[in-house]
């Protein structure tokens, strides 16, 4: 039964806990070893963690050059797109061929993930079903993101503090609103 279940990311492990009354935690996925493998389970491991999202009973989990799947069920890990092996800045619609350097945040509208690799300086547009990933936009310093209720991406960038709103299917940027120190 999924109602309820907290999932946490921390240290190569993907971390389930019931109901925050009941105080009961278990590892979901992972080993602890800080490397990207498939498998189900304590066979499963992740490398870099970065940002999480759950949707439905799946976990997408951006781990080094990856991102990954946690079936909330089973505890089954896959690589939905990327390498744990090369790093680059390449997208492609065969999803082992996807080449990232540091994915960290993620983002969803249950069709498609978007992704922040701050490396790249890009936002990735990944298909939730096929790991098919494209460049949806070229965005410096883009830390972290999320959907607004607009249906268009709000992205903070790290070095600015500035806040950009991205158009989700044509990746273009609208908006800049910028924030300083009181």
């Amino acid at each position: 039964m999924l109602s309820g279940l907290v999932v946490v990311a921390t240290a190569g492990r993907a971390v389930a806990a019931s109901p925050p009354s009941a105080y009961d935690v278990s590892t979901l996925a992972g080993s602890g070893q800080n490397a990207n493998v498939d498998g189900v389970g304590t066979q499963a491991s992740f490398a870099s963690m970065g940002g999480m999202l759950v949707v439905g009973g799946v976990a997408y989990q951006t781990a080094q050059g990856t991102i990954r799947t946690v079936n909330l069920s089973s505890g089954a890990v896959a690589t939905l797109a990327g390498s744990d092996t090369a790093r680059g800045c390449v997208a492609s619609t065969t999803p082992s061929d996807v080449l990232m350097m540091a994915p960290s945040d993620v983002a969803t509208d249950g069709t498609s993930l978007y992704v922040t690799d701050l490396s790249c300086g890009v936002i990735w547009k990944i298909a939730m079903t096929t790991g098919s990933t494209a460049k949806l936009a070229t965005l410096s310093y883009a830390a972290s993101l999320t959907l607004g209720p607009d249906g268009n991406l709000y992205v903070l960038s790290q070095d600015s503090g500035v806040v950009i709103r991205v158009n989700p299917t044509t990746g273009a940027e609208s908006t800049r609103l910028h924030f300083r120190a009181l």
